[in-house]
């Protein structure tokens, strides 16, 4: 089973994870995490994924302070016990 991960890397606080069992769930909660606390509109920079990133599981990815911080989506397997 694949869900989808959110890292939220911030300058100011611990980065923290949530997870989502639907990945258009989690891309639509981490832009509006990033909407809220984005300082500037000229800081909100959705970055490009790349082939390589996907293979990575990558979904999406945003920064919302000229600082880096932002949110990232990765899709990642479950794993069995």
């Amino acid at each position: 089973m694949k869900i989808a991960v959110v890292i939220w890397e911030d300058r100011h606080c611990d980065t923290t994870v949530d997870a989502f069992v639907d990945t258009d769930e989690a891309v639509a909660w981490a832009k509006e995490r990033a909407k809220e606390y984005c300082r500037y509109d000229e800081d909100l920079q959705e970055i490009e994924i790349t082939q390589a990133m996907k293979q990575d599981g990558w979904v999406y990815a945003v920064d919302y302070s000229c600082e880096n911080d932002g949110l990232t989506v990765v899709e990642v397997e479950l794993k069995e016990k």
